[in-house]
């Protein structure tokens, strides 16, 4: 039987810190390219930097409601199999 190899923490905590650098990289570079528009200053909700910034919480939002919509099919599922 094969030996399970133990996930060092240090290892993953490298991983998130790498992920974490590249998506600050990309939302300074966003910030560094629409710096002197002047449209930027008016309206910065409509820039590439607001899109990059609000991007994790878009995802957390469409994640939650993925697994609403799993766990209600699932619902359904268990219901008519159990005929209740």
């Amino acid at each position: 039987m094969a030996e399970i190899i133990p996930r060092r923490f240090y290892t993953v905590l490298s991983r998130f810190v790498y992920s974490l650098i590249a998506w600050l990289f990309a939302l300074i570079m966003a910030l560094q390219y629409e710096e002197g528009e002047k449209h930027f200053k008016k309206h910065p909700e409509h820039s590439y930097t607001f899109f990059v910034a609000t991007l994790p919480l878009y995802a957390i939002v469409l994640f939650g409601c993925y697994s609403l919509i799993v766990i209600g099919y699932h619902m359904i599922v268990l219901c008519k199999l159990t005929k209740i």
